[in-house]
């Protein structure tokens, strides 16, 4: 024990002895009080626990007030954990939806996967896709339709137009295709039907009428255009059969023109990417082609998605909603 331990506890004897002695004196209720509340120091703490134990009475005092103010403290409360553990728990509850998976509301086998729409609108399955990609593609499942755009259509309605003015005989002379139509390459190959031991002339026209290509006499039922048109570009086009010395053109006055469109840039490369990305998903690409105005590759893409989720109510929209346009 050091020194001033020493001196403290004869201090506090002293002190002690001296309450004792000085009879009736007994500690005054301000310092049972602190002491009771922890508020005096470890002389005054001695000096209550001393006294207290050879004094019944301010022993009572010390035992009652102690028993009160543990029936009446409350407890002190840290309130920032108590705020930290509410607000955990706020975010919780807010950010908990975002993290349970949504349900599915659809979907459809595609190539070698299994691509599904929730019902907040989120795309799974499928990778390798811009954002607008996806927005189509969720688009079309939840609406169960393809768009094509107003330029597509209005070849489509030319081209029926043109169809309905041959007869549907073997022997009829006519364009078979591009017509009505919104094509990918930039070198269309050029069909029509046959007329036995003749020769053929196609003759390819842009606005105005001036000629971009011509392939001169030929002997075959199909041409390809040795250089690339323009993209972007709607054109014109006529076969012309040269049989002895009879020419026969078709389509000729007063039947409507054979027109296509070469697809623009912007669109061509979107497809080419799409199609290096995901050449097996007939779903990303029967809807990027749909949405670029390309009907017919459109067509067997979802033709394809259609035969390989037979019986499915959602692929067959897709299909019909195509062939609606």
């Amino acid at each position: 024990m050091n020194t001033d331990e020493k001196e403290r506890q004869a201090l506090v004897q002293a002190l002690v002895a001296e309450l004792s002695a000085a009879e009736p004196l007994h500690l005054d209720y301000e310092l049972i009080e602190a002491y009771v509340d922890g508020r005096c120091d470890l002389i005054d703490q001695e000096i209550v626990s001393s006294h207290a134990a050879m004094c019944p009475m301010c022993g009572r005092e010390v035992r009652d007030l102690q028993t009160f103010a543990a029936q009446h403290r409350r407890p002190r409360r840290n309130w920032l954990p108590l705020a930290a553990a509410a607000i955990a728990a706020c975010l919780i509850l807010a950010i908990l939806p975002l993290l349970r998976p949504s349900a599915t509301v659809l979907s459809l086998h595609d190539g070698n996967r299994e691509v599904r729409l929730t019902k907040d609108g989120q795309l799974s399955g499928i990778s390798g896709l811009t954002i607008d990609d996806e927005r189509r593609i969720a688009n079309a499942l939840r609406s169960g339709m393809v768009g094509i755009p107003p330029n597509a259509a209005q070849l489509a309605k030319t081209g029926e137009a043109l169809r309905s003015t041959f007869p549907a005989t073997p022997s009829a002379f006519e364009p078979l295709a591009p017509i009505g139509c919104i094509i990918v390459s930039d070198r269309p190959t050029f069909e029509w039907t046959a007329v036995p031991g003749a020769l053929y002339r196609v003759e390819v026209f842009s606005d105005h009428f001036r000629p971009v290509a011509d392939s001169g006499p030929i002997d075959e039922t199909r041409w390809t255009t040795p250089q690339p048109l323009a993209r972007g570009t709607t054109y014109v086009w006529q076969v012309t059969a040269l049989l002895d010395t009879v020419e026969t053109t078709s389509p000729a006055p007063p039947a409507p023109e054979a027109r296509f469109a070469v697809l623009d840039a912007a669109n061509a490369q979107e497809i080419a990417r799409l199609e290096l990305v995901q050449p097996r998903s007939h779903l990303a690409l029967g809807v990027a082609y749909a949405s670029a105005g390309v009907t017919a590759e459109a067509e067997r893409e979802l033709q394809e998605l259609a035969n390989e989720n037979r019986g499915s109510a959602d692929a067959q929209r897709l299909l019909q909603s195509l062939r609606s346009h």
